[in-house]
């Protein structure tokens, strides 16, 4: 996009004396440094390359133009040690961005202090006459009056030209005749010494000095003219004003700035406003922003995102760089914007560098435990070959691991006998739950009593994983016997049996139910599960529940057994009657265990001198599962 109407031209990115436009002065240690362009800010890219006046005593600044003073660094942002710099020596200067310093290379540019001036060369042939410049603004003096004018004498008639004669002493100047035709040049004679030069003649009187001209107006500010709106919100500042998104200028991060600026007429400037962000460089531009009754106080922003178009004024994304002095609320100040060039057509790849040398292959680590074979996946394709290392030394051996596994074998037992592995077993894993506890009985010896027993708890549980030589030839195993239903009589359920694997292992058997016998009313205690030792995982088994019953108005009395513990492997007694209503008279029998290892439910009797048995449990089982070579 083509500039607008006080959008500047780029700055150069350097500067150097040799021309005289640029001047390195101060100091030790402060140095300054004077261009042509009054630079106000640093900025990157800002380049300086002249000859330091005085050396260095330690660390030191410098100041370009208006810029303020700014530490000078050494390559890793290190600060000068006392003669980095060497009076009269060139050295280059770039401004880093990042940390706010001017980077200088201590080695002189040259490569040490100026030597003795050399010959003047020949003077080379003078370059074609400059345009003249344009006329001053001040008014003309007054011309001083013109001094008389000398007699002319007549011009005498030229001669022949003959061949030139050395030349001879210079006589007095005679009075000058008119002109004659030019004869024709005869060849040019050798030159001769020169004579003495005349007295010099005496120098006339000046004239007066015309009078001074009338001030011209200021020149106009570059840029738009803004009055600063103290207020952070960004929202729409008013006409011809501005604001930032915070009070401190370093922590400044977005502009509100209005449509319209606040010169003559408050013109309509937001066309130019965005385009400001137009630039395809990451950083679309920079933004400088002066007080106009104290230039002094400046600030540099930034712009690095897209601006957002809202009605009567725009949001700009900003990036603190650089500020001095402050501003005040209704300050009328002048924007510069100065655009960034777009992002370059990208560079051809470079070649490739050769390849570095292979590292020395380091030893190898002992061997691990090998593992269980997994699923082979699916074969990628083959990579390129890479240079062969230098082959490490040979580590230790690690131990064997055990063998793969290529066939599954289940052994079920629930009857005690010995265990003797299949052909070729590698490792088995061992389930052992013993027997469950039986139901309690119920009885009452009165018509109006009620009793409810306890069911019988599950055995416990013992899981683990042995390998063939833990196995050996076999091992002896007893399966843990159901627990007996307690009588009618309102006896406790019997023990459930335990189930051992060996000496390996032991899975106990669940406990009988509570039952009750009784005159008026009882209820029993729940019973709590079988324990287990030895395993990798000991698991108790599931508690027993008590029976429990409840009026109903309109149908008398339902009754609920106590059921029997869970087991490992599932449910135990069935806890409900299928012949719950109770007019008079009725006792309900308990349910045996019908899983591995589970408990019978209690027996319950409600209002009848007629007793009722518990559930006998379920006896215990070893289930088996081997991984075979």
């Amino acid at each position: 996009m083509a500039d607008k109407p006080g959008v500047a031209s780029a700055w150069p990115d350097h500067r150097f004396d040799n021309d005289g436009s640029l001047i390195l002065g101060g100091i030790a240690d402060a140095y300054t440094a004077t261009t042509a362009r009054r630079i106000r800010g640093y900025y990157r890219g800002l380049r300086i390359c002249g000859r330091i006046p005085a050396t260095n005593t330690g660390p030191s600044t410098m100041a370009v133009d208006k810029a303020p003073p700014i530490d000078i660094r050494k390559a890793g942002n290190t600060a000068l040690d006392p003669g980095n710099l060497i009076a009269g020596t060139y050295y280059d200067f770039i401004y880093d961005d990042v940390n706010n310093v001017m980077q200088v290379d201590d080695t002189p540019v040259g490569g040490g202090p100026t030597g003795p001036t050399g010959p003047v060369g020949p003077t080379g042939p003078t370059g074609p006459a400059g345009a003249t410049g344009a006329t001053g603004a001040g008014a003309t003096g007054a011309t001083g009056p013109t001094g008389p004018t000398g007699v002319t004498g007549a011009t005498g008639p030229t001669g022949v030209t003959g061949p030139t004669g050395p030349t001879g002493v210079t006589g007095p100047t005679g009075v000058t005749g008119a002109t004659g035709p030019t004869g024709v040049t005869g060849a040019t004679g050798p030159t001769g010494v020169t004579g003495p030069t005349g007295p010099t003649g005496v120098t006339g009187a000046t004239g007066p000095t015309g009078p001074t001209g009338p001030t011209g107006a200021d020149g106009i500010h570059p840029g738009y003219r803004f009055r600063f709106d103290s207020s952070t919100g960004m929202a729409d500042p008013g006409a011809g004003d501005f604001r930032l998104n915070n009070a401190a200028l370093a922590s400044t991060t977005a502009m509100a700035i209005s449509d319209n600026s606040a010169d003559t007429g408050n013109p309509d400037v937001s066309t130019a406003i965005l385009a400001w962000d137009d630039s395809t460089n990451p950083i679309r531009g920079t933004l400088l922003i002066k007080k106009i009754s104290a230039p002094q106080n400046v600030a540099v922003f930034n712009i690095t995102g897209g601006s957002t178009d809202n009605s009567g004024w725009t949001q700009l994304a900003l990036t603190y760089v650089i500020h001095a002095g402050s501003f005040s609320d209704t300050d009328a100040c002048v924007i510069e914007f100065y655009r960034a060039g777009d992002v370059g057509a990208t560079g051809p790849t470079g070649v490739t560098g050769p390849t570095g040398p292979t590292g020395v292959t380091g030893a190898t680590g002992p061997t691990g435990v090998t593992g269980a074979t997994g699923p082979t996946g699916v074969t990628g394709p083959t990579g390129p070959t890479g240079p062969t290392g230098v082959t490490g030394a040979t580590g230790p051996t690690g131990a064997t691991g055990p063998a793969g596994v290529g066939t599954v074998v289940a052994q079920v037992f629930t009857g005690s006998g010995t265990y003797t592995p299949t052909t070729g077993m590698v490792y088995c894993l061992v389930i052992s739950t013993g027997g469950g506890g039986g139901g309690g009985g119920a009885d009452c010896t009165d018509t109006s009593a009620s009793a409810n027993a306890s069911g019988g708890s599950a055995g416990g549980t013992c899981i683990e994983i042995f390998d063939a030589a833990t196995i050996s030839g076999g091992q002896s195993i007893s399966i843990g016997a159901a627990g007996t239903a307690g009588g009618n009589t309102g006896t406790d359920g019997g023990n459930g049996g335990d189930t051992t694997f060996g000496s390996l292992h032991t899975a106990g058997g669940g406990v009988g139910g509570d039952g009750i016998s009784t005159g008026t009313s009882g209820t029993g205690t729940p019973r709590a599960g079988g324990t287990a030792t030895g395993g990798a995982m000991n698991i108790v088994g599931g508690s027993s529940q008590v029976g429990f019953y409840a009026t109903n108005e309109t149908s008398g009395m339902g009754a609920v057994l106590g059921a029997g513990g869970s087991s490992f492997w599932g449910g135990a007694g069935i806890s409900s009657s299928t012949t719950s209503i109770n007019k008079s008279g009725n006792s309900i029998a308990g349910s045996a265990g019908f899983v591995y290892g589970c408990g019978g439910s209690g027996a319950q009797a409600l209002n009848t001198t007629t007793g009722a048995a518990g559930g006998a449990g379920m006896s215990g089982v070893i289930f088996v599962l081997e991984f075979c070579a």
